[in-house]
């Protein structure tokens, strides 16, 4: 079974990336738009206040009006960064669900003999797990076409329903597996700790990218970068507070698991300082070095702290296919 436990692993881990990452893209159009809207016209009064009050000097020593590329380029999230990163989630979310028909659903379930039995999930829940993912991949069509059309308002709107389609669909998954960890709440701390795991991979890939966006803007605005990060920080600190209160509920002895190289407790110990305590530490980082507007080194942290989330994430969904005991 191990070697079907490690892609619904992987499926998981994808599922959580493309949903969180469109929620913290999601979240930075918004303020990007505002912040954006607000510097255009605070710029443009000024310009005109300037011009009323000295008519006779210069114009070239008057404020210049701003046009939205480059208050964009100030605020530091552009229309470019957003079309990327829209059609990148977009293809990301295509992906995890081809990956989750082929070895997630179902279909595959019933296929092999005795999963059911050892594995305590919720079969009923399963039956819906692609149902709101769909619904996600349409919205986030139709807000990328919104976006290249330049549409704000009508996309902020399906960007909003598309997030909730996400977090429905953490919600199915969550409810579905929760059997296999729910000691604590009867399983609320497993879908909470699935939905601010998404937050955090999310937040992480999307801080990065745009760190790397940053490199051709320098003179752009840190704060969109902080937030991103700071949602990366956030997460992941709240799934280690989760960590503490769950555990696995897998029978031990399943003729068919086998026995993995290295114990659940060596894993959580694995995970512990890969998934925490070193994310934690380059994500704090990485954070300090934005607020000093050092964003190379920042994005260079950022590119360390996604291969320590991802490797964390991993083998936290790995764990809830292993028996405590092993």
């Amino acid at each position: 079974m191990l070697a079907l436990a490690l892609p619904l692993s992987f499926f998981l881990v994808m599922l959580e990336t493309a949903l969180g990452s469109f929620i913290v893209l999601f979240l930075l159009d918004v303020y990007g738009s505002i912040k954006t809207t607000q510097l255009i016209a605070a710029t443009n009064a000024k310009a005109v206040t300037t011009e009323s009050a000295s008519a006779d000097e210069e114009a070239a020593e008057s404020p210049k009006t701003l046009s939205a590329a480059q208050a964009e380029k100030r605020v530091g999230v552009t229309r470019g960064f957003l079309v990327f990163q829209g059609l990148l989630y977009l293809l990301l979310a295509l992906l995890t669900f081809w990956f989750g028909s082929v070895f997630a659903t179902t279909a595959v379930f019933d296929g092999v003999k005795g999963f059911y039995q050892q594995y305590p999930l919720d079969r009923p829940w399963l039956a819906y797990q692609f149902t709101p993912l769909l619904i996600f991949m349409g919205l986030l069509l139709v807000y990328n076409v919104l976006l290249w059309l330049n549409r704000r308002l009508t996309r902020w709107v399906v960007g909003g329903l598309a997030c909730l389609a996400g977090l429905a669909e953490l919600l199915v998954i969550g409810m579905a597996y929760r059997p296999l960890a729910s000691e604590s709440l009867g399983g609320a701390l497993t879908i909470a700790s699935i939905i601010v795991g998404a937050l955090a991979l999310g937040g992480v890939l999307t801080a990065m990218l745009l760190g790397h966006w940053y490199l051709n803007t320098p003179t752009a605005s840190g704060k969109p970068l902080e937030f991103a990060t700071l949602v990366m920080l956030v997460g992941v600190a709240l799934e280690l507070i989760f960590s503490f209160f769950i555990h696995s509920t897998v029978p031990a002895g399943l003729p068919q698991l086998g026995t993995p190289p290295i114990s659940a407790n060596g894993l959580d110990v694995i995970r512990f300082i890969f998934g925490f305590v070193f994310t934690l530490g380059l994500g704090a980082l990485a954070y300090r070095l934005t607020r000093g507007r050092s964003f190379q080194s920042a994005t260079g942290m950022l590119y360390l702290a996604v291969a320590f989330a991802f490797t964390g994430e991993i083998m936290a969904r790995g764990l809830f296919f292993l028996p405590p005991t092993l």
